[in-house]
């Protein structure tokens, strides 16, 4: 974890700023300390983390409700209008502000470096204020490990019925909260108790679902579900090269389309991402032990280099 965490801040500082390793890292060091816990105790603990991480939101959004009424009422002071534009009202750029993020990004990358490394101790909170919820999802995916459900030791019916009983509940609940959201004209304190406190439980346990149908789809080892695991083998390089790839296409380093594409031209660029981490994992694996970050990840953190190549089979005497 903790030579995650280096690679996690050198992705924070030198590439893009919405880094999630440094959040893993951090998580993943106090997880590790439950690693023993029998399964029931795993998600009783588990869910409480997440339990504490929606009071902990649910408090913080209050604050901004406040903020935003102090902020708007008749003869608001300027420290009541500032809490709010340094909280969720910077949600709501002026022009001013879109025009110097868009130079910003389509500058020269020393800039975004030294802008990133100006604003190093935001990392702090971001960190701190998601841990609670992350530490919970962990050790639920252990529970998840320990009972061998996500390793796919259960019979298909068990799978069948997870998927067809969360899948739906949980696109039920996240259609009720885009209905609020357009609704209430994507009021922004709303959006974040919907989506981060309300939702949370909903799409915990639709992701169980996930699991579950992807595990289905996986029992025949087609040459997708191949290509899949091979990508999954390789999920840390896989991360940081989407990073390089979409920094590459957006910012000023690269083509510079920032703030030029409408948001189903910018999603177009998900597919053409999919498709290269399909395409080159799996070669990769058959003649390697490891992708190029795990393999990095796995030398530092055990002090040794890890054997990359994989070795041939000897031929068979005459």
């Amino acid at each position: 974890m903790l030579v995650l965490l280096g690679f996690g801040l050198i992705h924070f500082y030198l590439i893009w700023f919405g880094d999630i390793l440094v959040l893993y890292a951090m998580s993943g060091l106090i997880a590790f300390l439950f690693r023993k816990l029998s399964i029931q105790r795993l998600v009783a603990l588990g869910a409480a983390f997440l339990l504490g991480g929606m009071l902990l939101f649910s408090g913080f959004i209050f604050s901004q409700y406040q903020a935003d009424i102090a902020a708007h009422a008749p003869g608001a002071t300027q420290a009541a209008i500032k809490e709010w534009n340094e909280g969720l009202g910077g949600f709501f750029p002026t022009a001013a502000e879109i025009a110097k993020d868009k130079a910003l990004r389509l500058g020269p990358w020393l800039g975004l470096v030294q802008d990133n490394l100006s604003h190093w101790k935001q990392i702090i909170p971001n960190t701190l204020v998601f841990m609670p919820d992350t530490i919970g999802l962990m050790l639920l995916g252990m529970a998840g490990y320990k009972s061998g459900f996500l390793t796919g030791e259960w019979n298909d019916a068990a799978y069948r019925r997870i998927a067809r009983i969360t899948i739906p509940i949980g696109l039920a609940a996240c259609a009720c909260i885009v209905a609020y959201d357009i609704s209430s004209k994507f009021y922004i304190i709303g959006i974040f108790m919907a989506f981060v406190v309300l939702a949370t439980p909903f799409i915990t346990i639709m992701a169980g679902g996930y699991a579950a149908l992807i595990i289905l789809l996986s029992r025949r080892q087609g040459w997708l579900a191949q290509r899949i695991a091979a990508a999954g083998r390789c999920a840390f390089t896989n991360y940081l090269g989407t990073s390089l790839i979409a920094t590459f296409v957006f910012y000023g380093w690269g083509l510079g389309l920032y703030g030029s594409l409408s948001r189903w031209q910018a999603w177009l660029l998900v597919p053409i991402v999919w498709a290269i981490m399909l395409a080159w994992s799996k070669p990769w694996l058959q003649q390697f032990n490891y992708g190029p970050l795990e393999w990095a990840w796995r030398s530092f953190a055990r002090g040794k280099l890890q054997p990359m190549r994989k070795k041939r089979p000897e031929p068979l005497p005459v």
